[in-house]
């Protein structure tokens, strides 16, 4: 299984990496840090 990571910016200006497992249907999983 293939894995990107793509970072993504968010309405409030935060860019966050987002992990995205298969094809491109799947829904990405976001890796936010707490």
């Amino acid at each position: 299984m293939d894995a990107e990571v793509l970072n993504l910016r968010l309405s409030t200006g935060i860019t966050v990496p987002c992990l995205v497992r298969g094809d491109a249907g799947a829904k990405p999983l976001l890796l936010l840090h707490a």
